[in-house]
């Protein structure tokens, strides 16, 4: 991987996602966790209207989303892996966005894992 590109991981559930990177986010340092960003969860909230219930989950998905997308914006390349199918939910998001139409987003798929093996991961998929 070219070290002249902004580079970043995002690991993601439908809940909870870690940005990792490094330090100038080119490969250059070790990556780390830089970010956390949850989901703003009303589940439990009383909707007795179906529609009102799904608009109110795709609101909080799209902030969420934004949320993420907020502390990735500058990146060339990024790798989206996590259990689930929010990973493929917010490469379309991405693709959606006009800042992040020349980006390069890989989805990978991963369980619920470890801090340390997020971070692991990541390296492994930059740096071979």
């Amino acid at each position: 991987m070219s070290n002249s590109k902004k580079v970043s991981g995002v690991w993601m559930d439908s809940k909870h996602a870690n940005i990792i990177a490094t330090g100038d986010r080119a490969n250059h340092g070790n990556f780390e966790i830089v970010a956390t960003v949850a989901c703003d969860d009303h589940e439990g909230a009383d909707h007795k209207n179906e529609k009102v219930e799904h608009a109110k989950e795709s609101q909080e998905q799209k902030k969420y989303f934004k949320a993420i997308a907020s502390h990735i914006d500058e990146d060339q390349v990024i790798y989206v892996f996590g259990p689930g199918k929010a990973q493929e939910q917010f490469k379309n998001y991405l693709e959606e966005q006009h800042n992040f139409k020349s980006t390069k987003v890989t989805l990978g798929t991963s369980d619920k894992i470890t801090h340390n093996e997020m971070v692991a991961k990541v390296k492994h998929f930059f740096e071979g």
